[in-house]
This record gives structure tokens, sequence and C-alpha cells, in this order.
């Protein structure tokens, strides 16, 4: 596996959508995870990605200044790469709402094909260092796409309406259990928790997985503890 950082060449200024909106690596609590968005591109060099991103698309009318993603897991030549495609302090056009405090990982497949074990492995390796750098807590900052309110799924005349399937075929929960054994073979602490649904002011965490893991959790977290618990009290070094 090959971890290669392009960041310091993007974002740029981009006449068609201006300067790149910026934040502090503090505000960051959640790491999204995305399969590639068309077909198209799956199995696409990076930097055709970029080109796709950086031009009209179906993101932007008029291009973004970026890739849509921080990270980008390919296979492309025969070997996975992890790519650093932008800046943690940069925002970049993938979740909506929730871009200004998350961070991007897209993993190169379709929605309906199961990731290989090599990028799977490279996504669980991603996840564990960010995790210990931010002092997440995986169980509430490990999210799919399909996860986050609004952009993913909303309530529509008090009816669930799912809007997007991405990533597709990856279990998140899988993922979190899996990020959390690798988070305790390097010596950290997670405990196990979910946010509880709430219909009002809705957190991005309530999904139809969560509705079957709420009973499997040791504790609910209630709302208003939710920031807290998103941040280092949720990780700490044994």
């Amino acid at each position: 596996m090959k971890y290669k950082d392009i960041s310091a060449d993007w974002p740029k200024y981009n006449h068609r959508a201006g300067y790149p909106k910026t934040r502090r690596e503090v505000e960051i609590d959640m790491l999204v995870i995305h399969c590639t968005a068309d077909d198209d591109m799956v199995g696409e060099d990076v930097y055709r990605i970029i080109h796709y991103a950086t031009h009209p698309n179906h993101v932007c009318s008029t291009g973004c200044w970026t890739i849509f993603y921080h990270y980008y897991i390919e296979a492309v030549r025969g070997e996975t790469t992890i790519w650093k495609t932008a800046p943690h302090d940069i925002q970049t056009f993938h979740a909506g709402l929730w871009n200004k405090r998350s961070l991007g990982i897209v993993v190169d497949k379709k929605e309906q094909t199961v990731v290989t074990e090599d990028k799977y492995k490279a996504l669980v390796e991603l996840l564990v260092n960010l995790c210990i750098t931010y002092k997440l807590n995986p169980y509430v900052a490990i999210v799919g796409h399909r996860n986050l309110y609004w952009t993913g799924w909303e309530i529509v005349n008090g009816i669930f309406k799912q809007k997007k399937t991405c990533p597709g075929v990856l279990p998140i929960i899988t993922l979190q259990d899996d990020v959390v054994k690798g988070l305790e073979d390097e010596g950290y602490i997670c405990p196990t928790l979910v946010v509880t649904p709430y219909m009002k002011n809705l957190e991005p965490y309530v999904t139809l997985e969560y509705y079957d893991h709420v009973n499997s959790a040791n504790f609910l977290v209630e709302k208003e503890n939710a920031n807290n618990l998103r941040k280092g009290i949720c990780l700490w070094k044994t």
C-alpha cells in the first residue's frame, strides 16, 4: 500500500468557484465515507477525478475549487494507494451542510460492489490514524454519506426518506468496529455509544442502521451531551 500527498497542489483559486473555504481543524469531528460518485469515474486516475470536480459537474454547476474529498483510496495501477487530495483545513464539496465539520474519504468502487480487502484495510488504517489525530470515537465520528441528515436522508411528512445509498455495500457499523479494534491495538479505549434519535434538530448519526444497533449499545447519549462526546473524552490512551 502506498500513501501519496498531493494536497499542496490543491485546492486552487477557481475562476468559477472562487477561493476555497477554510476552517479550523479543531472543528473536525466527523469522518464521512463515500464510494465513487459516478460509475463512469470508477477505476479512474485521481487527476481525472480532480479535473472532473474542478469543472462543471453533478455537485456544482460552476465547478468546485478542488476534488470533492480529502482522501481518495484506489488501486488503478494494481497497488492500493491512499491519496491525500486536500488539506484538512479546507472545506470540500462532499456532504452538504456537514462539510465544515468533516473530512471526506472516498473508496474507488461502485455502490453495489463489495470493497476489496486491500482497499478496506487501507480505509481502516487511515481512519485509525485520523481518530487518533482528532481524538474521535469511531462509533460517533465515522458515518456513511447515506447516514447524514438532509444530504443522505430526511423526514418527509413524518416518513423516513433515504436520499443517498453511498457508500453502498460497505457496512458502517462493521467499519466502526474494525477501527475500534485498530485503536485498541494502539492502546486506546472507545466507549460504545449511539446518539438517541430525535425528530427535531436531528443529529447526523440517526440512520436505519442505528435503529437496530441502539438496543445493543452499552448506553444512549442524550442530545445535549452529544457535542462533548464527539471529542476527546470519547477516546483516551490506556
